[in-house]
């Protein structure tokens, strides 16, 4: 646990982190610190709404590989946005 929040480790390109999990997300969403490369293809996305607003800043890009605990994702498409404000 991480305060009220529920943590988990992962491995992502290799390298493990922890990451906090959200089991109503509809989809993976990362946190682009640990994501975002310069030589990475992404396609950006200006704006998006959900139930309590508009959220912005998310970008669409493809990660190598992700392992949760033996639950492996291979050249996955995922969601990035900052999300340092939560570390």
């Amino acid at each position: 646990m991480a305060s009220n929040l529920i943590s988990v480790d992962v491995i992502l390109n290799g390298t493990k982190r922890k990451f906090i999990l959200d089991s109503g997300a509809p989809k993976v969403i990362l946190n682009a610190a640990y994501t975002t490369k310069k030589d990475t293809l992404k396609t950006a996305i200006s704006t998006s709404k959900g139930v309590s607003g508009t959220i912005s800043g998310m970008d669409i890009e493809k990660v190598k590989t992700l392992d949760f605990h033996a639950i492996e994702l291979n050249n996955q498409v995922i969601i990035s946005i900052d999300l340092l404000h939560l570390e």
